[in-house]
């Protein structure tokens, strides 16, 4: 009996350390064309990239309404690398109505902003006519992405 009570503790030990090491989170909030997802971000990645355009690193993440969430070591990670690269997050969302879709967006955050309270992270494709008919999509992009924290926010070119 006292053998099954140690290996209950020890497995209890075990599964809390394990969670409290996966539960940290970044404020996050996505908007894609002004809405919410409440469902569809995939395969999350913050990159790390050289001044050349290479990637050196690359943290997988989940997001979660309001959250951006990784392990204990990619979130201190993220914080270790953020003055020597720049950057970015990438992210698939799938949209399921009304007919399946898969949308790559990729958009850099600047130096130093990831240390701010939240950030807003608004992702605006020329696919929508209320994006169209607002902003400028240079070179043929399909998307533009602005960043937004509680002091500051990345422009974009309004028609």
């Amino acid at each position: 009996m006292k053998k099954i009570i140690v290996i209950i503790g020890l497995a209890f030990c075990t599964l809390m350390s394990s969670a409290q090491q996966q539960d940290k989170r970044l404020n996050f909030i996505l908007f894609i064309d002004n809405e919410l997802p409440l469902i569809g971000i995939t395969d999350g990645l913050i990159l790390f990239k050289d001044d050349q355009g290479f990637i050196k690193d690359s943290l997988p993440f989940s997001y979660h309404v309001g959250a951006l969430a990784m392990s204990s070591t990619n979130y201190e990670k993220l914080f270790a690398s953020n003055l020597n690269y720049r950057i970015l997050i990438k992210f698939n969302y799938k949209l399921f109505r009304p007919k399946y879709q898969v949308f790559n967006y990729e958009g850099e955050i600047p130096p130093g902003w990831l240390n701010e309270e939240y950030i807003i992270f608004k992702v605006y494709n020329s696919s929508n006519k209320t994006s169209k008919a607002k902003y400028l999509f240079q070179n043929g992009n399909k998307y533009i992405v602005q960043v937004i924290i509680p002091s500051k926010s990345t422009t974009l070119n309004k028609r």
